[in-house]
């Protein structure tokens, strides 16, 4: 037994930096993160002896990591509050840093829209890098299974956030057709005192919000085209 222990904590210490912050990703932080590595450290730790091959350690550990949090997360209202964690955040590049907190909001969206299971696949994937191959030693499935998964992940997710996207698009033009009426109206009353205010206010008319909205627009298309292009 104390054999085992030994080479258990001999297996795990090159891979425990990044279980132990997969972990934290998959729960949206670190304390969280840290009880869903214990628990699955435990349970490792007591299933040890029915690991055949050491050299599987690496897909072995993260399947049962990847159990727990299925496990703790069954209920469909939970999947709806798990937040995008730093470390996710800062693996997305976007093309314009200065909207990377609303591109997070998205993306939390976007994650919002696939279950538990999905989403710590589309973690380990995207975000982690494993290749399919190595998805396919964590769940023990075919790999045309596992493209199969992502793929349904990817178009949900991609769905969520077009839809987000279009959303948030009738807002803001909603807002900006009720900024061009006031500033119509506006120029209405004047423009007989005073022909220059049609330019000042014509520049009013003009939200802002508009460039805005085109630059998260582009930032969350590059994330699109990364991470769920098909």
């Amino acid at each position: 037994m104390e054999r085992n222990r030994n080479l258990f904590w001999k297996l795990l210490e090159p891979d425990h930096p990044k279980a132990e912050a997969f972990s934290r990703k998959l729960m949206g932080n670190r304390e969280d993160g840290d009880d869903l590595y214990q628990d699955a450290l435990v349970l490792a730790l007591t299933k040890f002896s029915s690991l055949k091959e050491t050299a599987a350690f690496r897909p072995w550990l993260y399947r049962i990591i990847v159990n727990c949090f299925n496990n703790r997360f069954r209920t469909p209202w939970y999947r709806k509050v798990i937040p995008i964690t730093e470390e996710i955040s800062a693996s997305l590049k976007t093309v314009d840093p200065t909207n990377g907190y609303t591109v997070s909001r998205l993306l939390q969206k976007a994650y919002a829209g696939i279950t538990v299971e999905e989403r710590a696949l589309v973690t380990l994937f995207e975000i982690e890098g494993w290749t399919v191959a190595d998805l396919g030693a964590v769940y023990q499935c075919p790999s045309g299974t596992i493209k199969a998964r992502l793929s349904r992940a990817r178009k949900k997710m991609k769905k969520t956030l077009l839809k987000d996207l279009q959303e948030t698009k009738l807002k803001n033009d909603a807002n900006n057709t009720d900024r061009a009426d006031v500033a119509n109206n506006v120029v209405s009353k004047n423009v007989a005192s005073n022909n220059s205010n049609k330019v000042i206010l014509k520049s009013v008319s003009h939200s802002p919000s508009r460039v805005t909205s085109a630059r998260v627009i582009s930032s969350v298309t590059s994330i699109v085209s990364r991470m769920y292009h098909e």
